[in-house]
């Protein structure tokens, strides 16, 4: 009998008693998270996870690449138009100069220096923004609109009020 035999529990041999290596610990670990991670990159990718559309029919505003802000609510679009949201019920800002009224200098009224004042001052305008729905432009769009996710630099929700 050899002594290594004497010394081993009854049932085990010297291939059981041997310390595992990290790999036969850990291996099948190791391998499934790294399946799990290439999948969830080739999804995301993709755009195939629904991570960047939004679920709650909120509205929010929707800030272009080109400076332009829609408000609206926005919809992850999928098929078709992949690489493209939807937004509907949209409202945009339209800037429009206001004529300042001004009060006219009085028939005779002087300068400091004592000359008269004719010459008419030049018309001043304040600007007025104002929040205009899309539909009552003049080629009468329909209330939606595909953007390009590309376009997009952010959209942040908005408060219900």
């Amino acid at each position: 009998m050899d002594q290594s035999e004497t010394m081993m529990p009854t049932g085990l041999s010297a291939e059981t008693m041997a310390p595992k290596t990290l790999w036969q610990k850990w291996g099948w670990w190791i391998i499934a998270i790294l399946v799990v991670a290439i999948l969830a990159f080739v999804l995301f990718w993709f755009n195939l996870l629904p991570l960047n559309t939004v679920v709650a029919p909120k509205y929010q505003a929707v800030f272009l690449s080109n400076g332009q802000v829609y408000f609206g609510q926005l919809k992850g679009e999928k098929g078709e138009r992949d690489g493209y949201v939807l937004l509907s019920n949209i409202y945009y800002l339209q800037q429009v100069n206001v004529p300042v009224q001004q009060t006219a200098p009085a028939p005779n009224a002087k300068d400091e220096k004592g000359k008269p004042i004719s010459s008419p001052q030049p018309a001043l305008t304040q600007p007025d923004i104002r929040l205009v729905k899309l539909g009552s432009e003049l080629h009468g769009p329909e209330d939606m609109m595909y953007i390009a996710k590309s376009q997009i630099v952010f959209y942040e929700d908005l408060k219900g009020d």
